[in-house]
């Protein structure tokens, strides 16, 4: 007993010691620098520090109804913990096949803000 309970501690104290980068991160809306639409798809910049990939994003499509606007929401998966130069990174990630066309507005709910070096024209 006394053996399981330094165990545990010693696990309680290293989950302590961790660094906050190895800590599991919550997903969260991708800060966008631009964004374009598409019909089919969602092109868009964000900030990489070295580790961003496009798998690490992901589009939430929301709509209350057949006839209201389409949300959408780029959502970053994985944090970029890396720690190159930051630079604006551009992907495209398609929409859904039941939304792809539709005939109603769409809107983007991520902000967008300025971001670092050149941005797409």
């Amino acid at each position: 007993m006394i053996a399981a309970a330094r165990t545990l501690g010693l696990a309680a104290v290293a989950m302590m010691l961790l660094p906050a980068s190895d800590a599991p991160a919550a997903v969260s809306a991708a800060r966008l620098h631009h964004y374009s639409l598409s019909p089919q798809a969602v092109s868009f910049t964000v900030t990489g520090t070295g580790c961003t990939r496009e798998q690490d994003f992901e589009l939430l499509v929301e709509q209350d109804g057949p006839t209201t606007p389409l949300r959408i929401t780029v959502l970053r998966l994985k944090p970029d913990w890396c720690k190159k130069i930051p630079q604006a990174l551009s992907f495209t990630l398609a929409l859904p096949r039941r939304h792809a066309g539709a005939s109603v507005p769409v809107v983007i709910t991520n902000g967008v803000t300025p971001g670092p070096g050149k941005m797409p024209k």
